[in-house]
């Protein structure tokens, strides 16, 4: 993103229990674990379980096209469509920053005004974009500034019927994501 405060000066962390949120790290010992993870969730899912060394090698894959002080998550909280990759970027608040550019709603999308709401205290925007070869992708991302920080997740897919339980996700994980000063 090229407008606020998101840097690389620190290690996002995601407070409380890993679960749903995966977040993804470009090493052996990361993608073995994710293996045996996915494995073991497949074996108690009641629908389609991914297939484990593929999915695990496409994260590690993913993980490293995200840019520097932006970290990658992988949600595991909807069953039949897991993992969601999940961009989180975290940083010093920019007062001059607006939140509707933070959160992708200053230009408008393709498919009229972008849908933009509050809950619990994350503005969340839901923008539908023209692919190349004109399907629709739609992006959901949540930003929660507070003294101190600004957070921003981004989900995107074509997986629209996914956007509603995606928005609350994302709302979750946004809450949950604070920085840890590099030593």
């Amino acid at each position: 993103m090229t407008n606020g405060p998101w840097s690389g000066a620190a290690t996002t962390i995601i407070e409380g229990s890993p679960f749903p949120w995966l977040p993804v790290v470009d090493s052996d010992e990361w993608q073995a674990a994710a293996v045996t993870l996915f494995r073991q969730l497949g074996e108690v899912a009641t629908n389609r379980a991914p297939e484990p060394e593929r999915t695990a090698a496409e994260l590690r894959a993913a993980v490293r096209q995200v840019d520097p002080g932006a970290r990658l998550v992988a949600s595991l909280a909807l069953e039949d469509h897991w993992p969601q990759q999940i961009l989180v970027e975290a940083g010093a608040p920019d007062p001059d920053a607006e939140t509707a550019v933070l959160v992708g709603a200053g230009t408008p999308d393709p498919f009229g005004p972008v849908d933009v709401s509050e809950e619990d205290g994350t503005v969340v925007a839901v923008r539908r974009d023209l692919l190349d070869d004109a399907s629709a992708i739609v992006s959901v991302s949540a930003v929660r500034r507070s003294p101190g920080l600004d957070v921003r997740v981004t989900w995107r897919s074509t997986a629209l019927a996914l956007v509603d339980p995606m928005r609350s996700e994302l709302v979750d994980l946004a809450s949950s994501v604070h920085l840890e000063e590099q030593p």
